[in-house]
């Protein structure tokens, strides 16, 4: 399994090593999850809460390994502690579209 390592580029030092799902099985998330797509094939957030919970718990399987710092001292291990403080809703969004996007949308 292909893994890419992700360094939030804001207020945070280190970095999280995500396991990139194949392009069936990120199929198989869209649909698991139910996102809904608007006329141009975009996903609102207000539309999708429900998927969005759902890739949390998704994401979480996919994180190999979690070292960060944010610069108020706070230190998160696993996707887990991150998903459960606010400082990082930032960075678990950008996990679960690397996840859904299997890739770290470089180019």
């Amino acid at each position: 399994m292909k893994q890419v390592t992700f360094k939030p580029e804001k207020d945070f030092t280190g970095e999280v090593v995500v396991n990139l799902p194949s392009a069936r099985q990120r199929i198989k998330y869209v649909k698991e999850c139910n996102f809904k797509f608007n006329n141009d094939g975009e996903v609102s957030v207000m539309d999708n809460i429900d998927a969005l919970d759902k890739m949390y718990d998704i994401a979480e399987k996919h994180v190999n390994k979690v070292t960060l710092k944010h610069k108020d001292g706070a230190s998160f291990k696993s996707f887990k502690a991150m998903a459960d403080d606010a400082l990082c809703d930032d960075v678990c969004q950008s996990i679960i579209g690397i996840v859904l996007q299997g890739n770290l949308g470089e180019g």
